[in-house]
């Protein structure tokens, strides 16, 4: 698979009434010490955003730069999947770290 600028797989929400063709809506929700990599207008740990199309939930990671070490468990729409999962619209992708405790 190609590898996409940063420009072509994220674009901030504000951008998705223009015409944009081959952009698909998608919400990531990040939880504990991720929240810090959510852009600026995120709000409840939750944003959306427009992703290129044929973009995967790594390659979105990745540009917001989140170690893929720190990203322990990722659910597309409820169900666990990998890195290589296409990004389709309206999914939300939800990503937890590493939870430890006792």
């Amino acid at each position: 698979m190609k590898r996409l600028a940063l420009l072509d797989i994220l674009r901030p929400s504000n951008f998705r009434n223009q015409d944009r063709s081959g952009n698909l809506k998608v919400k990531i929700k990040l939880f504990a010490t991720l929240t810090k990599y959510l852009p600026p207008d995120a709000k409840n740990r939750t944003a959306e955003l427009d992703v290129e199309e044929g973009a995967t939930t790594g390659q979105l990671l990745d540009q917001l730069k989140i170690p893929a070490p720190l990203a322990h468990l990722t659910m597309i729409n409820g169900h666990q999947e990998n890195r290589d999962y296409v990004l389709q619209e309206d999914d939300l992708l939800t990503v937890f770290p590493q939870v430890a405790g006792g």
